[in-house]
C-alpha cells in the first residue's frame, strides 16, 4: 500500500444486482394537480419525447443502460425484453402527431401549451374540463442533481410538442411523502 495501490480488489463495471433503477414516473391516481396524464395518449407522447439514450449520455456520462421495463435485465429470470416494435423511439414530431391526434390541441389563447379539448380522453373521461393546458408538475430528490439537470432537459424537450412542466426539488423524506400520497403529475425517483 506505500504506492498508493490497493491489491486483491475486483471492480465490477455492469447493471447493478440490486436492481435499482431511476425511472421518470406518472401517477396513476386521480388525485394529482393535472389528471391530463391518465390519458394513455398523453403518456405516450411523453415516452416518445424523452430521448432516453442523450439522458444516459449527457447526464449519467454512459455509465448506464437505457431502461426498457420496470424488472431490471440483471434478472434474466423477470425481465421482459420489448421487440422493436413495442418500444417507444424517440421522436418530437411523432409525438407531436400522438398529442394532436387524442385532441389536445394549440389555442391563440394556448399557442405554446396544448389543451385539452372536447375530444380528448382526459375531457370525455371528465377527468379535468375542456381547455385544461398540458401543464404538469414533475418532482425530483436534491440529493440527486443529475435528475434536476433531467427535469430541466425534459422542460425543453417536452415544450417543443406542447407540454409545460415545472419540477420540484424534495428532499428524500418529503418525496416519499408526496408520491406515496398520490398528489403529483410526474417524478425521478428510483
Amino acid at each position: 500500500i506505500d504506492s498508493g495501490r490497493v491489491t486483491d480488489v475486483d471492480t465490477y463495471s455492469g447493471l447493478r444486482c440490486t436492481q435499482y433503477f431511476t425511472e421518470i414516473g406518472v401517477c396513476m391516481d386521480d388525485a394529482g394537480p393535472n389528471p391530463a396524464r391518465l390519458d394513455p395518449a398523453v403518456r405516450r407522447a411523453l415516452a416518445t419525447a424523452t430521448d432516453k439514450s442523450s439522458i444516459v449520455d449527457l447526464f449519467y456520462r454512459g455509465y448506464a443502460d437505457v431502461g426498457t421495463t420496470l424488472i431490471s435485465p440483471v434478472n434474466t429470470d423477470w425481465h421482459y425484453e420489448p421487440t422493436p416494435a413495442e418500444r417507444f423511439p424517440y421522436s418530437l414530431d411523432m409525438a407531436g402527431d400522438i398529442l394532436e391526434e387524442a385532441g389536445y390541441r394549440y389555442t391563440n389563447e394556448s399557442p405554446s401549451v396544448r389543451i385539452a379539448t372536447n375530444e380528448s380522453l382526459a375531457v370525455r373521461a371528465g377527468w379535468t374540463e375542456e381547455g385544461t393546458p398540458l401543464e404538469f408538475e414533475m418532482l425530483v430528490r436534491s440529493n440527486s442533481p443529475e435528475e434536476r439537470d433531467i427535469a430541466m432537459y425534459l422542460q425543453i424537450q417536452w415544450r417543443d410538442i406542447g407540454v409545460s412542466i415545472e419540477y420540484r426539488v424534495l428532499d428524500e423524506a418529503d418525496m416519499g411523502v408526496a408520491v406515496y400520497g398520490y398528489a403529483y403529475d410526474l417524478m425521478i425517483w428510483y
